[in-house]
């Protein structure tokens, strides 16, 4: 097997780190755009409900209704002060007056009366995050003024810190688990990736039909009972030619069992279908599919194809070379 350098690996590996954080870091934003959203929606359906049912007592002039609304509203859990002004920008109720007189210097920036449109900011109130909700309130369908309301993002930081903690642990406890796994078994993720990145394309696609005429002695058995030798020839990654002297059914599954590696000890036994057959010279010659191959069968036996291919490249210069 080929031996890919330790920089290689440790530079893959910093990769899938990288991507790994990359992840987190995208999903912890989304989060955060996630519960944030959801914490200005819900006190500017608040807002919009509270201009609804203020329209009348606004219209009659009633303060004490105008009040009891506004205590109502600043009872809710998070709301730091609510303010009700006219079309001019006066204010008419309000909960917290020393509040609302410094909002009075700080007008909604970016606020349209024509467009009616609600606006949410984040700003900050006596060193304290919050969020400005301005909502319009219209009477008998026409522009009156504006309800504005703010609400304290405490509540939202903090779980978002334990948002954050949690999505940290997560990827710490990941990380530790990968680089385990990846210690302890590199064939099967590091090794893979490697062969994939520096030996070119190794999909199926590329190679179903490349195919080597290899000499290479064979074991087999069949689901009939059938145990012999054979030669494999015409190789690939999906398939081969199988000669044998035994005389094998059509349908009948076949086990070899032959080396790639060199290492006669490490047997590889693949699963076969009998595609087809033809018979010459008193010898069978089978058509046959790999029926499970793995990555890593894969990558061995596209190796073997290429030792093999270098092999008959330098046997035909040679004879080239004679003549």
């Amino acid at each position: 097997m080929k031996i890919y350098s330790k920089t290689a690996a440790i530079a893959l590996i910093l990769l899938l780190l990288a991507g790994g954080a990359g992840i987190l870091l995208v999903a912890s934003n989304f989060l955060t755009g996630y519960i944030r959203g959801q914490h200005e929606n819900y006190f500017i359906n608040l807002a919009g409900s509270f201009s609804r049912n203020v329209a009348s007592a606004v219209v009659s002039k009633d303060t004490y209704s105008l009040n009891m609304f506004i205590r109502d509203i600043s009872m809710s859990p998070g709301v730091l002060y609510v303010a009700i002004s006219n079309e001019e920008g006066r204010v008419i109720a309000q909960s917290d007056a020393a509040i609302v007189n410094k909002l009075s210097d700080a007008p909604v920036t970016g606020w349209n009366v024509l467009s009616r449109d609600v606006l949410a900011r984040r700003t900050s109130l006596n060193g304290e995050k919050v969020t400005d909700i301005s909502v319009p309130l219209n009477i008998m369908d026409e522009y009156w003024g504006m309800i504005r309301i703010g609400v304290s993002d405490a509540g939202v930081e903090k779980n978002l810190v334990v948002l954050r903690i949690i999505i940290i642990v997560f990827g710490v406890s990941m990380l530790l688990i990968t680089l385990s796994y990846v210690s302890l078994f590199p064939n099967t993720i590091i090794i893979p990736i490697l062969k994939f990145v520096f030996d070119g394309a190794t999909g199926e696609e590329k190679r179903k039909f490349t195919r080597i005429l290899v000499n290479k002695d064979v074991d087999f058995n069949t689901t009939s009972g059938i145990t012999g030798k054979g030669k494999l020839t015409d190789l690939s990654t999906s398939g081969a030619k199988l000669s044998v002297d035994d005389d094998i059914q059509p349908g009948e599954k076949v086990t070899l069992s032959l080396s790639l590696t060199g290492n006669e000890n490490k047997k590889w036994m693949p699963s076969c279908s009998i595609q087809w057959r033809t018979l010459k010279g008193g010898i069978n010659t089978y058509g046959i599919q790999f029926d499970h191959v793995n990555l890593i069968e894969r990558m061995q036996i596209t190796e073997f194809l290429n030792r093999m291919r270098v092999q008959q490249d330098e046997w035909i210069k040679e004879k080239l070379a004679i003549k």
